[in-house]
């Protein structure tokens, strides 16, 4: 293809908190700012996921392994904020 057969990406993580957000003048809302909890998150993930299968788009057997990958993924990007604040006390 055009690419070269290989697709390259890149992800610039949203800020963990309102307070790293403003420090890099990032415009972006943090994840704190989009998210009251984990379990919001995950509401989120799932009704975006019954969506999918609904139109074809995800398998029925792939959600569990969607929402463990979410759960992590969700913890990584909050885990900065929590080391970041434990470096500051």
């Amino acid at each position: 293809g055009a690419t070269g057969g290989t697709l390259a990406g890149a992800t610039i993580p949203f800020p963990a908190t309102k307070e790293e957000r403003l420090a890099a003048r990032d415009p972006r809302l943090s994840i704190a700012e989009r998210y009251p909890s984990q379990e919001a998150y995950q509401e989120q993930i799932q009704a975006a996921a019954a969506e999918l299968r609904a139109q074809g788009y995800l398998l029925p057997e792939d959600l569990d392994g969607l929402l463990t990958q979410a759960a992590e993924h969700y913890q990584e990007l909050t885990s900065r904020a929590r080391e970041a604040q434990a470096a500051d006390n």
